[in-house]
C-alpha cells in the first residue's frame, strides 16, 4: 500500500536530501524503506545535485571489505578454501570473494587463474629444460 505524502512530508524529505541525508536515514524519519523515499522523491521531483549523488555512491562501495577483511581473505585463500566456502563463512556472495580476490592478486586453489598460472609455470620449466638441439647431439 502507498504511502499518502503530505505537503509537510515532502518538504521535510527536501531539506533532508540538500543536508545530504541518505534514503535510508530519511526513511528512518518516517518509519519507511528506503526505496519508498526514493519513489517519492522521483514522484515530486525532488532530485539531488550530481555532486552529491556522487559522494552518496561512494559511501556504499565496498563498506564491507574493510583491510582486516581484506587480510582475512588473504589467508582463508592462502589456507586452500575455496571461494564458495570462504563467501559461507564472510557472508557475502561468491562473486565478491572472486571479485577481491583478483583485484588484490589473491588466487584460490582449483580456480581456472590458479590452473592458468600453474600451466605457465610448468612451460617456463619445460622450456628452461629443453633438449639439446638435434644437430648438436649428433655432432
Amino acid at each position: 500500500m502507498r504511502k499518502k505524502w503530505t505537503c509537510d512530508d515532502i518538504e521535510i524529505i527536501k531539506a533532508m536530501v540538500a543536508d545530504g541525508a541518505t534514503n535510508g536515514q530519511i526513511a528512518e524519519k518516517f518509519g519507511a524503506n528506503p526505496r519508498m523515499i526514493k519513489e517519492a522523491m522521483r514522484r515530486f521531483g525532488v532530485k539531488r545535485s550530481e555532486e552529491d549523488r556522487k559522494a552518496l555512491m561512494s559511501i556504499g562501495k565496498n563498506r564491507f571489505w574493510t583491510e582486516a577483511r581484506i587480510i582475512l581473505l588473504r589467508h582463508m585463500i592462502e589456507s586452500g578454501m575455496r571461494y564458495a566456502e570462504i563467501a559461507k563463512q564472510m557472508g557475502v556472495s561468491k562473486g565478491a570473494v572472486k571479485r577481491q580476490a583478483c583485484d588484490h592478486g589473491f588466487v584460490s586453489p582449483g580456480t581456472k587463474s590458479e590452473q592458468i598460472r600453474d600451466g605457465l609455470a610448468r612451460k617456463k620449466e619445460r622450456e628452461s629444460h629443453e633438449c639439446p638441439d638435434l644437430l648438436e647431439v649428433l655432432i
